[in-house]
């Protein structure tokens, strides 16, 4: 203002009555027409404070007559602040006569200079504004930290308090917990989590304590709903006054799925360990039977061999040896053939002809025939059936094999002078057959695996009596096939040991109808073709038919045996299906095509007895088909039979 212009501002004046006004003021250099400033004028427009600041009336003087009749406050002061000039406007704005305004300063009238407060209120002004920038700032940070938390895919929260109350928790950690936040949220971790409480709180103590994270892995965690969950849980401290943790922060990740997969992991290798063990057990069993076989077989190839040499040498003993040939044939005949029923068995080729059946019956049958093995190691065999006796519907063959393998099995087991006990009853709707004997009894954990193929008790070398292993699952086998079950019952070695069998029943039979007896079919002479490359089988089987009585003659190939049947009358071909050059099948094919209805009856003779060997016989012309070794008791009638329904002409038999 001392060099001039002007300088435009808010003012504040205190008026005289008490009251404040408050407008905007403009100051204006009072200058004569040369040289400084010498006052200022003060104008305060809209009726609010106008005003001169001059420097002497002596050097300028604002002219009465200009701002007496203003509506406008307007005041004229020296350098000094002093008034020098106070129109009536002033002195009603001001409340304050212009006798007691001039020549007073200013200030003392009430306008005040409000430029520090003035600049105090922009800092000021300033101050907030940077506060809120800081404040909006700080509310994006916060609005990012809530979007993150509510997106986050893994549970989060603080725990606070001696006892871990939850003081927040995000969407995550509420989905996992299966319930609601307002159910969480100031919760203790009793609360929270109170089956796993005990593992969780003293690793949140810990790191309390420490300052330091912790984590606990695949910790289970119950719901509500009865299901649970696994998560990763990660524990840190919450930097709090003092270097003490204001609480803890977990972050927790689902592992549910991974837990899973390890699971079934674990379970695929549990699976593959098992299935080594087992094939490695197999591979011991195998061994195990391999060697049995060859002792079963070596012991009865001796025998035979040495009752031969016997009937050769010495004539006196030569029946005793020939017995001994004979039954010690027959042990090889019964092992070949439990090994092929085992194969057949295990490919499902077994077919049964069911008929009604007197358990009784088959029972005296399976008697007869282990009867020598029995007195031979002085057991006592007792049976006891109901006196109305015991029916079943089942294939008579395959039920004298299942009886005749556990009484087999229990004289082999049981000690010379020992004691075996067959019973058999009606339970309700089943036929329950037991046998029972006072032997060596079966070991408690060799229970489970009595009937699993080529299964032996461990820890003997007496392989005389251990067998092969495959008896007891021939009897299980069987038994299920017949829609029944069986177990084994032992309280441990030398308890001896007990087999039960289950089978559907039938009601007994009525009384039958006496009826008078017939005449045994007395079988006529028949002519036999006896085809066998293998001389000395030839041989034996042509003297078995001759001690029938029959007439037979023998080729040694198929070549011949199709000349012999040109040349010359038979009832029956017993042909053999392993001949050189040509094969059985095309010798059949070739007597049938080439006779037409006057061929013979055509038996297979061959080593292999499965269901698709009877049809391929079947197939090239044969009418029956038997089983190497052959049995003569069998031999003698099949062959009367043959040749009787030969001259008579009816349907062939069928093939067994």
């Amino acid at each position: 203002m001392e060099r001039g212009g002007r300088w435009p501002g808010d003012g504040v004046a205190v008026l005289g009555v008490g009251l404040v006004a408050v407008g905007v003021v403009a100051w204006s250099a009072l200058s004569p027409p040369l040289g400084d400033a010498v006052g200022a004028c003060c104008l305060a427009s809209a009726g609010l404070l106008v005003g001169f600041r001059a420097g002497s009336r002596r050097h300028m003087r604002v002219p009465e007559q200009a701002v007496e009749p203003s509506g406008d406050a307007i005041i004229s002061l020296t350098r000094e602040g002093a008034v020098v000039s106070w129109n009536p406007a002033a002195e009603q704005l001001f409340g304050c006569g212009a006798e007691q305004a001039i020549g007073r300063p200013m200030a003392q009238v009430g306008l005040h200079d409000v430029t520090d407060r003035r600049r105090a209120e922009q800092e000021r002004a300033a101050s907030v504004a940077r506060e809120q920038a800081a404040r909006a700032e700080a509310e994006r940070e916060r609005d990012f930290a809530q979007l993150v938390l509510a997106n986050a895919p893994i549970g989060i929260g603080v725990l606070e308090g001696p006892d871990h109350r939850a003081r927040m928790v995000n969407p995550r950690t509420v989905e996992l917990s299966g319930t609601t936040a307002a159910k969480l949220l100031g919760r203790s971790i009793d609360e929270l989590v109170p089956e796993v409480a005990h593992v969780v709180r003293p690793v949140i103590d810990r790191v309390y304590d420490s300052g330091k994270p912790a984590v606990l892995r695949e910790l289970a965690v119950p719901l509500p709903n009865g299901t649970t969950i696994y998560a990763d849980v990660t524990y840190a401290p919450l930097p709090g006054d003092g270097g003490k943790p204001a609480g803890v922060i977990y972050l927790a990740q689902e592992v549910s799925d991974r837990k899973q997969a390890e699971a079934e992991r674990q379970g695929l290798l549990a699976i593959a360990e098992r299935a080594r063990a087992e094939a490695e057990s197999a591979n011991r069993a195998k061994d195990e039977f391999l060697a049995t076989l060859t002792h079963e077989l070596r012991n009865p190839l001796a025998a035979v061999r040495n009752a031969v040499i016997t009937a050769r040498l010495d004539e006196p003993r030569r029946e005793r040896a020939l017995e001994i040939a004979w039954r010690q044939v027959d042990q090889l005949v019964r092992i070949v053939e439990d090994l092929l029923e085992v194969t057949r068995i295990s490919r499902g080729r077994i077919q049964l002809r069911k008929e009604r059946v007197s358990l009784a019956t088959v029972l005296e049958r399976v008697v007869e025939r282990v009867r020598p093995q029995l007195d031979e190691r002085g057991h006592a065999l007792s049976v006891s059936l109901p006196s109305r006796g015991v029916e079943l519907e089942a294939d008579p063959a395959r039920l004298e094999q299942v009886l005749d393998n556990l009484l087999v099995n229990a004289a082999k087991y049981t000690a010379p002078g020992g004691h075996i006990a067959v019973t058999g009853e009606y339970q309700g709707e089943e036929v329950v057959l037991r046998v029972r004997d006072d032997g060596r009894g079966i070991a408690l954990e060799m229970l489970p695996r009595v009937f699993d193929l080529f299964a032996q008790a461990e820890g003997t070398l007496d392989r005389a009596e251990c067998g092969l292993g495959i008896g007891l699952t021939v009897v299980q086998k069987l038994v299920e096939l017949h829609g029944g079950r069986v177990a084994a019952f032992s309280e441990g070695p030398g308890t001896g040991a007990e087999f039960v069998v289950r089978l559907p029943a039938l009601p007994p039979s009525p009384p039958p109808v006496e009826v008078s007896a017939t005449a045994d079919v007395v079988a006529g002479r028949a002519r036999v073709l006896v085809v066998e490359d293998n001389v000395d089988v030839a041989d034996s089987l042509a003297m078995v038919l001759e001690l029938f009585g029959h007439e037979v003659r023998i080729t040694h190939d198929g070549v011949a045996a199709l000349a012999a049947v040109h040349t010359g009358t038979f009832d029956i071909v017993l042909l053999d299906i392993g001949l050189p050059g040509m094969d059985g099948y095309d010798v059949a094919r070739r007597i049938r095509g080439e006779l037409g209805p006057t061929t013979p009856a055509l038996v297979a003779l061959t080593g292999y007895g499965r269901d698709e060997d009877k049809e391929r016989s079947r197939a090239a012309g044969f009418d029956q088909h038997l089983v190497k070794p052959i049995d003569p008791d069998m031999l003698g009638p099949l062959v009367a039979r043959l040749a009787m329904t030969h001259e008579t002409g009816p349907e062939p038999a069928p093939l067994h």
